[in-house]
């Protein structure tokens, strides 16, 4: 009978959930995950958002056969802390280590078993480089495009090969699995594209969408905002690669036209310069919250208008399916990944401010349109973009 076994990598992974899922088909043999408490001993050591942060993994693979590593999570870290301070070099190096730490980790776990071939080594990109397969079928879960067509992406938010010398530490683990993987799961068309690009054969590329979580389905949105305001939502890192620049430019000029708006940024900041920074942060309509739960989110989703997200490069973001998933109106990019249909159950906006700001308009403007796109988002999730749908492709991987 086939198993699978998933190795999550460090950080809160959308491989989490899909343990959830193949479990519920009695298909999950184990997972290996970053750290999630089962008992507090040493948990009181962190600050109170890292213990939140670590508690929402719990709801994910509570009660699933697994094993996580704080070690790993602690390097892991160390690493962000570094990034924060912009000695990147040095992050660089302490994350390839908490990288390569994990995947011997999982390597322990894994070489208790059987080697079996009816067995799926389902590896988020970047933690098998330490792994025996042996006769287990390796595949590869790619949540970002392509590592070398990222930098063009950042700079010009298109597609450009980088020579491997000038990729990351953990860009080149990321490669080395893409080497050796039998199969690649990827999480958006755009994400497959970006393979392409890059020259790894299609044959190998297997595409499926991130369903929303279980709580974004369930908690429609009943809100009527009758104060006029239009309430956008970003959700995600603040950093360049997420577009926050744009997001500034949006806020400034909307703000200059004596719009009756607000925008609620949800998450932690990463690499972003410091004015931009102070320039969202000083704007009077915009309202800041670093890490929430997706409880918490998807509250303040369902008090949201629009939804934006103009990314320079994702893989497929699920917390656009998510937004969908409430009836929401995104505004996104193509490079979000995300499963949009023009005009039909969302906005495929040109990567810059202004293309943004008119669709912003055009939504206030056109009540049809905004109605219109609310429903067809919320029916393409719930019937395209389900945990069924995704199994079926997991189902099929050998």
């Amino acid at each position: 009978m086939k198993q699978f076994t998933v190795v999550t990598g460090v950080s809160k992974s959308h491989l989490l959930r899909t343990m959830r899922i193949l479990s519920e088909q009695n298909l999950l043999r184990v997972g290996v995950t970053s750290f999630i408490p089962q008992r507090w001993i040493f948990g009181t050591f962190f600050p109170r958002k890292i213990r939140n942060k670590f508690t929402s993994r719990l709801e994910n693979v509570e009660n699933l056969p697994r094993h996580s590593s704080a070690v790993t999570v602690l390097v892991y870290q160390l690493g962000r802390i570094l990034h924060k301070r912009k000695l990147y070099k040095l992050a660089d190096v302490v994350n390839y280590c908490s990288f390569i730490m994990h995947s011997y980790f999982a390597n322990f776990i894994i070489s208790r078993s059987p080697n079996s071939s009816a067995e799926i080594l389902l590896v988020r990109a970047g933690f098998g480089g330490r792994i025996s397969r042996g006769n287990r079928t390796l595949v590869c879960d790619a949540s970002l495009a392509h590592p070398s067509t990222i930098p063009t992406l950042l700079k010009e938010g298109r597609f450009g090969l980088t020579e491997k010398t000038d990729l990351s530490f953990c860009d080149r683990l990321i490669l080395k699995d893409i080497d050796r993987a039998s199969r690649i799961l990827v999480n958006s068309d755009f994400v497959r594209e970006s393979f392409l690009y890059a020259g790894v054969p299609g044959e190998k590329i297997v595409v499926a969408y991130l369903p929303p979580l279980p709580i974004f389905s369930q908690k429609l949105s009943s809100h009527v905002d009758k104060s006029g305001t239009t309430r956008i939502l970003f959700a995600g890192g603040l950093e360049e690669r997420k577009g926050i620049n744009h997001i500034r430019d949006i806020a400034e000029n909307l703000k200059s036209r004596n719009k009756d708006f607000e925008i609620s940024l949800f998450g932690n900041w990463g690499k972003v310069k410091a004015h931009v920074k102070s320039d969202l942060l000083a704007n009077p309509r915009v309202r800041y919250q670093s890490w929430v739960s997706e409880a918490e989110l998807a509250d303040a989703m369902s008090m949201t208008d629009i939804f934006i997200f103009p990314s320079y490069a994702e893989g497929g973001a699920r917390v656009v399916t998510e937004a969908m998933a409430m009836g929401k109106v995104v505004i996104t990019t193509w490079n979000s990944g995300s499963p949009i249909t023009h005009g039909f159950d969302g906005i495929i906006s040109k990567l810059d401010s202004l293309s943004f700001i008119r669709w912003i308009d055009e939504i206030e403007r056109d009540n049809d349109l905004k109605n219109r796109i609310q429903v067809n988002a919320r029916s393409t999730i719930a019937n395209k973009y389900n945990d069924q749908r995704y199994f079926a492709i997991l189902d099929q991987l050998n």
